[in-house]
Order: structure tokens, then C-alpha cells, then sequence
């Protein structure tokens, strides 16, 4: 696994995301995201897909801040707040 750091907006997104947690935490990602960062594809994607969260249950705080239509999702996809 690659030790580069996400690119931005994801590295941002992520340390606000973590800012967030109130114990420590792990994100198992998928999907286009973790493509794009081990082969350094050239193929955009505007999600972190993950398949599990640990601790469970930082999982629903998070996804409620980071979480599509959610406040900090809303920052960094262009959205304004509501």
C-alpha cells in the first residue's frame, strides 16, 4: 500500500472527518478512490466508498457529519450549506 498521502480536497476531508471522532478510528475504503490512490489513475471520483468503519459506532457520527447531504460533504463538494 502506497504511503503517499491523499491529494486534495480528499486529504482535508479526511483530517476534518477525523477531527470528528471521538476515539480512534480506522476507515476501510473501496472503490474508485482506493483505485485512484494505489495506481495513481487519472479517473476522478467524488466518494469515499467504505465497508466498514471501526469502532462501529463512530461509524453513525461520522457518516451523519461526512455523509452525503451532510454538513461537511456539503463543504467539499460545492454545495452550500444549509
Amino acid at each position: 500500500m502506497p504511503s503517499k498521502m491523499p491529494p486534495e480536497p480528499w486529504l482535508s476531508f479526511l483530517r476534518e472527518l477525523a477531527s470528528q471522532a471521538t476515539e480512534n478510528m480506522s476507515l476501510h475504503c473501496s472503490g474508485g478512490f482506493v483505485m485512484t490512490q494505489l495506481f495513481d489513475l487519472a479517473c476522478p471520483t467524488s466518494d469515499v466508498d467504505t465497508f466498514a468503519i471501526v469502532p462501529n459506532d463512530q461509524a453513525e457520527r461520522l457518516l451523519s457529519i461526512g455523509g452525503q447531504d451532510f454538513c461537511l460533504h456539503r463543504g467539499y463538494s460545492g454545495e452550500d450549506e444549509r
